[in-house]
Formats: structure tokens, C-alpha cells, sequence
């Protein structure tokens, strides 16, 4: 099953009773990342936790020392003790909201993807990996993070 994404890595959306709740998520990066071009700073989800059949915006802010250009693609996948539950693959220059045009050239960008909960995820805490590669293949970031849902 496929999520309409989002913040490049965002997962704005209405909670239950109007209230929204925007969390600070706890993420690492998949290797050591000291190599990666695009290094997150921060990244948001809205509301949180998940609830599903509902929409969850995934925000993040990153810095890029490289362009990133047409093609490149970023890979959402969720898991639970290594197997995977559902994986989606965006074209960042179209199917993400950022703060410029492609190609990007490198500086500090905001992005965001809007993405809906898939219904049959039963309640429990998941791993949300998200990995961006420019349109070359060559990795620009990847980082995992734990994905609640109510």
C-alpha cells in the first residue's frame, strides 16, 4: 500500500477534536551519516502519534552540500522486528513541499509531505526509515525513526 508523502523526509493535518499535536521526533541516521551531503536537524510530526485511516504531516529541516537535481527520490519505509509493513517512494522534486525549485542547490532547506495512515495498521510503536538518494543513486541521507500509532 502506497502513502501520499512527505516531508523529505512531511508526514498539516487535523487531529481528533481540532487539536493538533506537532512532536519533536527522536531520529538517528542509518550509518554514521558523518558522510552524507544532507544532514537533518530536525524532524516533526503532526499529529503524533499516528492514528490510522488519518493524515500525518512528516516535516523535516535539513542542510545540503550538494545539488540535488531531477530524479532524486526519497524511500519511506515502516517496519516492525525487521519486516516490512508498507514502503513508498517519492520523487522529491514533485511529490515533496520544499522551500525551492530543482535542482537544489546546496543551503538549508525545509521540506514536507502530507501522507494518509494505512487503516490496517493495528496500534504499537513501528521503525519509519526514510533514505534519500539524488537522481545519480548516490545516498543524500537516511535516517530512522520510531512511528507511533494510536
Amino acid at each position: 500500500m502506497k502513502f501520499t508523502l512527505a516531508t523529505v523526509f512531511a508526514l498539516v493535518a487535523a487531529a481528533n477534536a481540532g487539536l493538533v499535536s506537532r512532536t519533536a521526533v527522536t531520529y538517528s541516521f542509518c550509518s554514521t551519516g558523518a558522510t552524507d551531503p544532507l544532514k537533518i536537524s530536525s524532524v516533526d510530526l503532526s499529529p503524533y502519534p499516528a492514528v490510522p485511516g488519518n493524515s500525518i504531516t512528516l516535516s523535516a529541516v535539513g542542510t545540503s552540500t550538494a545539488t540535488v537535481n531531477s530524479g532524486a527520490s526519497a524511500v519511506v519505509t515502516v517496519s516492525t522486528g525487521g519486516f516490512t509493513l508498507w514502503s513508498a517512494t517519492y520523487n522529491v522534486c514533485t511529490d515533496l513541499t520544499i522551500n525551492a525549485t530543482c535542482p537544489i542547490a546546496p543551503g538549508t532547506y525545509s521540506l514536507s509531505k502530507t501522507i494518509t495512515v494505512p487503516s490496517i495498521l493495528p496500534a504499537g510503536t513501528y521503525t519509519m526509515q526514510v533514505s534519500a538518494k539524488n537522481a545519480d543513486g548516490s545516498e543524500l541521507t537516511c535516517i530512522t525513526a520510531p512511528l507511533n500509532v494510536a
